[in-house]
């Protein structure tokens, strides 16, 4: 199996890839946090899906948490050793108690690495403080953020941030209010999805993959994706479907003889992708190219948009893993937290809904810290280095500050 592989490998050689990773980061500083979903189909491990703004913090375990804490005043002592007031910018939809039990977790983080942080959001209809309930039923105050000056600020509260730390992934598009700023920004705001793309983060990914392989001796393609990719893509009118159908066959062909060189006894699929965005919107799975020229009207229309009604405009076609990863019978999949790189702890997504093939960030997921599984917790190693080669990868991308 490919994470035994990857376990022997870490196993003997801990020391050089400690040192060939501080050598990339020495080229490009890593991003402030990321979570990085990962499958494994006992052949292969990889990357599925890179958030450089990620949520469910309330989900990993208490000691991922407190280590969480410490990566956050390293980094952000590094960044800017004077800073104590905090904003935290949240996505828009805050009456989510999920999500606001991840903004709890967050903001609970930040506070014990020795910070002062108040959360806030910019949308436009937002003009009066929010007292909300999480899903654990724990007290939370959203304020209108504002500008003063060139510093974001909450007025209510008469705080001005000496730093803001952004946990909404901007799918909508770069607000105005944080143009010519003089806090730090971070995440870089050019990494929001409304500009970054996946098909150049699997890019990237993959060839720091074929670096990471030829270094340690092992087969780059057992760490990595095929892709493919379209554009001027229009689900609902039909458009750009031939170039999709094209893209898939491709891969699915490149897979084909792959999979023989390597053995590998699995038929090959792959999944179809809005080329931005996140929680699962815009996916979809095929084994054969045709199946893309009969998707129903249902079906195109849950591909035709993605959060914040966002038109799908571009397509990601990415080699499909399949999950060996269960729990109690059910499929499941792994995805790890960082800061700075720095891997905290692993999340186990499950969906009894759901088979191994398919997209498992859908309806019907829950959430267990693997790191408090006993079936799981000698077996993270290998996650986590692929998480870490993936987070590296995001650092790497190109993104402007002023688009």
């Amino acid at each position: 199996m490919i994470s035994s592989q990857l376990d022997k490998i870490i196993q003997a050689k801990k020391s050089d890839i400690a040192d060939w990773f501080q050598a990339k980061e020495q080229l490009r500083a890593p991003l402030f946090y990321s979570s990085v979903d990962i499958r494994n189909s006992g052949e292969k491990i990889a990357p599925v899906d890179t958030n450089i703004f990620p949520a469910g913090f309330n989900n990993l375990s208490r000691a991922a948490q407190d280590k969480a804490s410490e990566e956050v005043s390293k980094y952000l002592k590094k960044l800017d050793a004077a800073a104590q007031k905090i904003i935290l910018v949240t996505e828009f939809h805050t009456r989510n108690s999920f999500y606001l039990s991840n903004v709890n977790a967050l903001k609970k983080i930040i506070n014990s690495a020795g910070y002062e942080v108040l959360c806030a959001s910019f949308a436009e209809d937002f003009n009066q403080a929010l007292d909300l309930t999480d899903s654990n039923e724990q007290a939370l105050t959203i304020y209108p953020l504002s500008k003063k000056s060139d510093k974001l600020h909450i007025a209510e509260q008469n705080f001005t941030a000496d730093l803001v730390i952004v946990n909404n992934d901007l799918t909508s598009g770069r607000p105005a209010l944080f143009e010519n700023l003089a806090q730090p920004v971070i995440p870089p705001l050019g990494m929001g999805w409304y500009r970054r793309r996946k098909y150049q983060h699997f890019s990237s990914y993959n060839k720091l993959a074929s670096q990471f392989a030829k270094e340690f001796g092992l087969a780059e393609f057992l760490i990595s994706t095929e892709l493919g990719f379209c554009k001027k893509v229009n689900f609902k009118e039909r458009k750009g479907l031939e170039c999709i159908a094209i893209e898939a066959e491709k891969t699915l062909s490149r897979l084909r003889s792959k999979y023989q060189e390597h053995n590998i006894k699995a038929e090959p699929y792959v999944y179809i992708k809005a080329n931005n965005g996140t929680y699962g919107m815009g996916i979809m799975h095929v084994k054969d190219a045709e199946e893309v020229f009969s998707l129903n009207k249902k079906h195109r229309n849950k591909m035709h948009k993605i959060k914040s009604n966002v038109a799908t405009a571009e397509i990601l076609i990415q080699e499909g893993i399949a999950t060996i990863d269960q729990y109690q019978n059910s499929p499941a999949e792994i995805f790890v937290y960082l800061i700075n790189n720095n891997p905290l702890g692993s999340i186990l997504r499950i969906n009894q809904e759901k088979d191994a093939f398919t997209n498992l960030n859908s309806s019907g997921a829950i959430f267990k810290a693997a790191d408090d599984l006993s079936e799981f917790k000698n077996k993270l190693d290998s996650y986590q280095l692929i998480a870490r080669l993936a987070a590296l990868a995001a650092s790497f991308e190109e993104y402007d500050e002023t688009v």
